[in-house]
């Protein structure tokens, strides 16, 4: 169960990471022009909130994983998705190599959480 868990917060926190992120450079062009209006802050607003959830989701993985392979777990994630949203819906451009570095960085995902042992009891009170 916790694994399962562990794998959707993994998953919610890469894919708001990366919906975060798209929010926040879509709606920076007004702030670069000079509009500092409410209009023009609210989707910038909205884009943090939406990161900042993320970052609780990642936080919430934490309670279950060590942090060296939740570190890499996350961050790997959020390349992942970032790299996706970036490809459909700001239709940037891709090559070979980006390809190529998303297979490796899916591989060291795969590699680092199949040695992820869950935290137990210890682990948070090494001394007693």
């Amino acid at each position: 169960m916790r694994i399962l868990l562990a794998a959707l917060l993994y998953a919610a926190s890469g894919i708001l990471a990366a919906v975060g992120l798209l929010i926040l450079k879509t709606s920076a062009a007004p702030l670069r022009a000079g509009d500092v209006s409410l209009d023009a802050l609210l989707p910038l607003l909205g884009g943090f909130f939406v990161y900042g959830t993320s970052f609780l989701c990642f936080t919430a993985v934490l309670w279950w994983q060590r942090l060296g392979a939740a570190y890499p777990i996350g961050v790997g994630v959020t390349v992942l998705s970032s790299f996706a949203v970036s490809l459909y819906w700001l239709e940037e451009p891709w090559g070979w190599r980006s390809v190529v570095g998303a297979v490796l960085i899916l591989g060291g995902i795969v590699l680092v959480g199949y040695q992820a042992d869950p935290v137990v009891e210890e682990d948070r009170n090494p001394g007693a």
